[in-house]
């Protein structure tokens, strides 16, 4: 996030602290948004304790903020939406059906005369294409506006999109992201899984299936390196240029030559304990030619082993660290996503 951005989203923070009623005091502000949002959580559910999944935790807390979900995944969703409830009783459906589009992951509406046995609020959300791995995350994103903005009029109709996202729907995001996996309930399956296969993809998929199977796999991975005690990463890795690279390219004469893509990380993602370490893997590093990484994405196969944190190296040439860490490299497409932990140093 550049300096002018984060300057956007720490004022916009600000702005929810004080009308929510908390303290509002810099870069801390948006972590006591967090917990607000947990402990709300955790009063809803109060009377009948906290569910077993964050799946279960999901349905309970939109049934409490009276939110029906409706999934989209084919047009004949939409007519059968526009049937189930007509555009003459409520004219916002006539908007979610123009405006549901590839850049929109969900559109929230306040009903104007729902019946007495249906919820207030209607969330469609979008499961084509795409959208589908989202919609997990998609629906607690827009249980947070509810928790956030309360029966605020700009509820009326609201929409969430993919890109360029303003200041507060980031932070409705970072908020989401703590509640889709909800740390009480994810805990004891998150050890559990690590205890028996450790940091690896299985016990991704394993978690993911115990909890929320309708989460992604990347949001999964997330949650699961929250609970490694050691240093830990979750990487995307393909071949592309570094930035600097890319700007060469863009102004260079037609004539002159192009720079060779290389096997770079295009997004990491440190648990608390790597983010305190002197360790520091980031984004557009390269990978080491002759490690897990690099031998998984030319042999397009998933491998796992153990190798030395020295065969990374900085654009400097000296290695990021010693010791020996556990990789887990997974194929999927053009990319190749990774799980390190140190194993020692």
């Amino acid at each position: 996030m550049s300096r002018a951005r984060r300057g956007d989203y720490l004022r916009e923070a600000e702005r929810t602290a004080q009308r929510l009623g908390l303290p509002a005091h810099g870069p801390a502000t948006d972590a006591a948004i967090v917990d607000y949002c947990c402990r709300q959580v955790e009063h809803l559910t109060r009377k009948h304790g906290l569910p077993s999944t964050t799946a279960e935790l999901l349905e309970r807390v939109a049934a409490c903020l009276d939110v029906e979900f409706v999934e989209i995944h084919s047009e004949r969703d939409l007519q059968d939406l526009a049937h189930r409830i007509p555009p003459a009783v409520e004219p916002a459906i006539v908007r979610v059906q123009t405006e549901l589009s590839e850049g929109t992951d969900a559109i929230t509406i306040r009903r104007r005369a729902p019946q007495a046995w249906e919820r207030r609020y209607l969330a469609v959300i979008n499961c084509q294409g795409g959208h589908y791995y989202r919609r997990y995350f998609s629906k607690w994103h827009e249980l947070v506006h509810r928790l956030i903005d309360g029966e605020q009029l700009a509820l009326a109709f609201r929409q969430t999109v993919v890109h360029d996202k303003d200041p507060g729907e980031i932070l409705v995001d970072k908020v989401a992201g703590e509640l889709a996996f909800f740390s009480s309930i994810v805990s004891p399956h998150a050890r559990e899984c690590l205890d028996r296969t450790g940091l690896t993809f299985d016990s991704v998929e394993a978690l993911r299936q115990s909890i929320a199977p309708d989460a992604s796999l990347h949001a999964t991975a997330l949650a699961l390196i929250r609970h490694v005690d050691r240093p830990a990463w979750y990487l995307r890795c393909a071949m592309s240029l570094k930035l600097s690279e890319t700007r060469q390219l863009t102004r260079a004469d037609s004539g002159m030559k192009a720079p060779e893509r290389k096997l770079r990380v295009t997004a990491v993602s440190p648990n608390e304990a790597a983010a305190r370490s002197d360790v520091r893997i980031h984004q557009w590093m390269r990978v080491p030619k002759s490690g897990l990484i690099a031998r998984s994405q030319s042999s397009m196969s998933d491998l796992t082993g153990i190798e030395q944190l020295r065969q990374w190296e900085t654009s400097a040439g000296g290695p990021i660290g010693f010791g020996r860490v556990f990789v887990d490299a997974r194929g999927l497409g053009d990319e190749v996503l990774a799980l390190i932990s140190v194993v020692d140093n």
